[in-house]
């Protein structure tokens, strides 16, 4: 649906390939006749009826490919799935619905990808879970680092190594990309005493620092880049800004 909104609204601001009027019309329909499993407490429904399946008590014992076989009955999950939802649309769902749905699904979830650990890292420190957010961002990190999964030898995980670093720059550093600017909202785990990361924002190079309360945005020329902190805005000055 997200996908499907966007591009109307690139449609309709004539960007990209010109899409005739009946087909937008189309994509509209589709998009508002999407069918998203809501209660109305705020959880996401995996599928339909998976609320209602029982919770499989030997998840751990399982193989993947028994798990392939049967997953459908029960209320078992391979990898992050609605949590990657509250990864990849944060804004579009408030703090609590984002816990609530971190919450149900994290215990029924088995990692059997290697893309889950960070993405389950990043949406706890968004969440307000930072203990969670380092225990997973840890098990992410291990995957290469000790060889957690035994696999190494066939190769280096590099997705897994893309969302660690999601995890470290989105998570904790809370960094996020918006049509006013970018925006910051920096959650240092307690043993961290200072992060700094790169980034580009449209074709310039960007460089922020966090040391404890502690905000530093640099970037080259004089252009004003306007940065969205919590409760408020700002913009650099020649190149940098201090918080």
């Amino acid at each position: 649906r997200f996908t499907l909104r966007y591009a109307l609204e690139l449609a309709a601001a004539g960007r990209g390939t010109p899409v005739y009027a009946d087909e937008q019309a189309r994509w509209r329909d589709v998009a508002d006749r999407m069918l998203i499993l809501h209660t109305p407490d705020g959880l996401i429904e995996q599928h339909e009826g998976f609320l209602a399946l029982p919770v499989a008590d030997d998840a751990a014992e399982r193989p993947e490919l028994a798990w392939q076989r049967d997953r459908m009955e029960w209320r078992d999950v391979k990898q992050a799935d609605v949590v990657m939802l509250m990864a990849v649309l944060e804004p579009d769902y408030p703090d609590p619905e984002r816990r609530a749905n971190y919450e149900l699904y994290e215990p029924l979830t088995r990692h059997l990808s290697s893309l889950s650990e960070a993405i389950h890292s990043m949406v706890a420190v968004r969440a307000g879970l930072p203990r969670d957010g380092d225990r997973y961002r840890a098990r992410a990190v291990a995957i290469d680092l000790r060889d957690s999964r035994g696999n190494c030898a066939e190769g280096l995980h590099m997705a897994t190594q893309g969302g660690v670093w999601q995890a470290v720059v989105l998570g904790v550093g809370g960094l996020r990309c918006e049509r006013d600017g970018l925006r910051l909202d920096p959650r240092l785990p307690a043993a961290w005493r200072r992060l700094a990361f790169r980034c580009t924002w449209r074709g310039t190079p960007v460089r922020v620092e966090i040391e404890g309360d502690r905000l530093v945005v640099e970037h080259p020329g004089d252009e004003p880049l306007t940065v969205l902190v919590p409760g408020g805005s700002a913009a650099t000055r020649g190149g940098r800004l201090e918080l």
